[in-house]
């Protein structure tokens, strides 16, 4: 099986986001910044990153150029769930990896499963 990359610098949402991501059966590795996520990608590339954008030391939308400028990771799912208000058309025009953005602090299991699920084929 492989693996997501939930990256947030609250440690709770952080937390709960990678509980709800295992019990879909999915192994779960875990961010607290851009810079540390970056790292993780390179050293480690997942299947799919959950991604937050509003971060210390290297935000998401950061990370999210990173991931498009560099030919091995370009093509890794990204799945945003941000407290902004962000317009999906803007940032899936622009980042074609993003699978999907979801409102932090409204997202449960099914909201997840919808955009992880097909990554790793479950049902």
């Amino acid at each position: 099986m492989g693996h997501a990359l939930v990256v947030d610098d609250d440690y709770d949402v952080r937390t709960v986001m990678a509980l709800m991501i295992e019990q879909l059966g999915v192994v779960v590795r875990t961010a607290s910044d851009g810079l540390s996520a970056i790292q993780e990608i390179v050293d480690s590339p997942p299947d799919i990153v959950v991604l937050d954008l509003a971060m210390p030391n290297l935000g998401g939308m950061s990370v999210l150029e990173h991931l498009h400028g560099d030919p091995q990771s370009r093509q890794i799912p990204v799945l945003v769930v941000t407290a902004y208000t962000v317009r999906d058309s803007d940032v899936a025009a622009r980042f074609k990896n993003v699978v999907g953005i979801l409102e932090k602090g409204a997202v449960g299991i099914d909201d997840l499963k919808k955009h992880i699920a097909p990554v790793f084929g479950l049902e």
